[in-house]
């Protein structure tokens, strides 16, 4: 029986996609650029933190990234919970995993503060203390580093712990760290990215309680 689990957020955990694409679309608005993406474009983009995001955004304005990045903080703090919502039956799962003594982590490349508080307010009863977005003293994923930290974090050893995520980023994340990757099929990314990659796919939050 597996001790712990440590999910990705955005994609896996919570559908955030609507509230990034719009503090997207109002950063160019505000930067005065004329310029409009729609969902699909912010989805393929998002994975690698809010600073890859922006430069993903704004490669062709490369001045701009850096007041960018923040303009998007400024309009992210805005709309960040706005229409973001758990996956249907992901509440549940986390509930079953932690009335069995499952440790629950979250690793994310989200900024810190984000993920701590959509974690806070959709998850209230994971601990606080194995949640972990990005912070500038650590690499983001697919470095291992997040990772490792929750694991020390929660006093186990890597074979009793898997990952879950929703991307390859996810993917090799697991593999860096060496542990068991499941890649959730209703995220950010499609089936066919995903599978044959060393990997599990899940299709409902349910089947990842057969793989502990």
């Amino acid at each position: 029986m597996k001790k712990g689990i440590i999910f990705d957020l955005d994609g896996t955990l919570i559908n955030t996609i609507s509230d990034l694409n719009d503090a997207v679309n109002l950063t160019y608005q505000e930067l005065k650029i004329d310029k409009y993406d729609d969902v699909d474009t912010t989805r393929q983009r998002v994975g690698h933190g809010i600073h890859n995001l922006i430069e993903q955004c704004f490669v062709e304005y490369p001045d701009l990234i850096e007041v960018a990045y923040k303009t998007f903080l400024a309009k992210y703090e805005q709309v960040y919970d706005k229409t973001s919502t758990p996956y249907p039956n992901i509440k549940e799962l986390i509930d079953t995993l932690i009335k069995n003594n499952i440790k629950v982590g979250v690793n994310s490349n989200k900024n810190d503060n984000y993920t701590k508080r959509l974690i806070e307010l959709h998850f209230p009863n994971i601990n606080q203390e194995y949640v972990l977005g990005h912070v500038d003293s650590m690499k983001v994923k697919p470095d291992p580093e997040g990772v490792n930290y929750i694991i020390d974090k929660m006093n186990l050893e890597k074979d009793d712990v898997i990952y879950v995520g929703d991307s390859l980023t996810d993917v090799e994340t697991a593999h860096n760290a060496h542990l068991n990757c499941l890649s959730v099929t209703w995220g950010f990314r499609s089936k066919d990215e995903l599978i044959d990659h060393d990997n599990i796919l899940v299709d409902e939050p349910k089947d990842i309680l057969k793989y502990l």
